[in-house]
């Protein structure tokens, strides 16, 4: 019996990070910069209280998922103060039937 590890199986993860925040929020530089430095996050000041703001959002994901997500909200609390986006795309290939036979393997979506 061979190892996921010896098989044809390929993943495919394109994950990208971004963190939102109310303008004028206070937030600590350290946490900035550290979600910038370790998540590669691209951090961004966003007016939540305006309808544009989720237009902003959706763009986001839809550029940073080539186009797989388009609309990733339907609308924000105008209470909001930051607003973390994590879209990700998984793709697997290889040989399904053998996927399919893991154990505790499910379809995921």
């Amino acid at each position: 019996m061979g190892s996921i590890a010896s098989t044809d199986i390929g993943v495919k993860v394109n994950l990208a990070q971004a963190i939102w925040i109310q303008e004028e929020f206070p937030v600590e530089a350290e946490f900035v910069n550290t979600n910038q430095a370790f998540y590669d996050a691209e951090v961004s000041n966003l007016d939540f209280g305006k309808t544009k703001a989720v237009d902003v959002i959706n763009t986001w994901a839809k550029t940073h998922t080539n186009g797989k997500i388009d609309k990733f909200i339907d609308h924000l609390d105008p209470n909001t103060v930051l607003f973390l986006q994590i879209p990700f795309i998984l793709r697997a290939f290889g040989n399904l039937n053998l996927i399919r036979k893991i154990p505790g393997s499910q379809t995921f979506i």
